[in-house]
């Protein structure tokens, strides 16, 4: 190929967005039911609104997600879907016995830090595709959870300044599902 030549339009099973679609899908469930049950165990306070406000914007990403899919014939869920949501919830029951407010808050980060870099995939490989409402939805995602995410970030700082309560064991709440 040429240098000079604009590469060729991918054909249907070359296309790399609507698995990453399916995989979004499941990455905001999960990020969505970490921050809603890390809001709940530290109760009240900046880190928990911060959380809460992820919350509210997942649960509209996970509103409009099914229709993404379905105009692009995309499956969500399924056995591996299944098997891997059924993995994460007993990681994070165990876990969540063991580990501090601090840390979990952490891990919930890094849940949430996991989705913005999939869907910057997901915007580049639909640009790439030429699926525009894709990308412009990727697009309005992205200028959104960005911004929480790192408002979220921002309030590591409040377990520094209670320390005592950032070493207490999160307190285990009932199932978020």
């Amino acid at each position: 190929m040429s240098p000079h030549r604009a590469p060729a339009v991918p054909r249907a099973r070359e296309r790399l967005s609507p698995a990453l679609l399916a995989e979004l899908y499941e990455l905001e469930e999960d990020g969505y039911r970490v921050a809603l049950r890390e809001a709940r165990r530290i109760r009240c306070g900046p880190p928990a609104t911060a959380l809460r406000a992820v919350v509210a914007h997942a649960g509209e990403a996970l509103e409009e997600i099914p229709a993404l899919a379905r105009a692009r014939d995309v499956r969500l869920g399924g056995a591996s879907a299944l098997a891997l949501d059924t993995l994460r919830r007993a990681r994070d029951a165990l876990l969540g016995r063991i580990v501090d407010h601090e840390h979990a808050y952490r891990r919930a980060l890094t849940t949430l830090r996991r989705g913005v870099d999939l869907v910057r995939l997901t915007r580049a490989a639909a640009f790439d595709e030429g699926d525009d409402p894709l990308a412009a939805w990727c697009r309005r995602w992205l200028g959104g959870r960005e911004r929480l995410v790192v408002q979220a970030a921002d309030e590591l700082e409040w377990f520094a300044r209670h320390p005592f309560f950032a070493r207490l064991p999160a307190t285990p709440v009932p199932s978020t599902s």
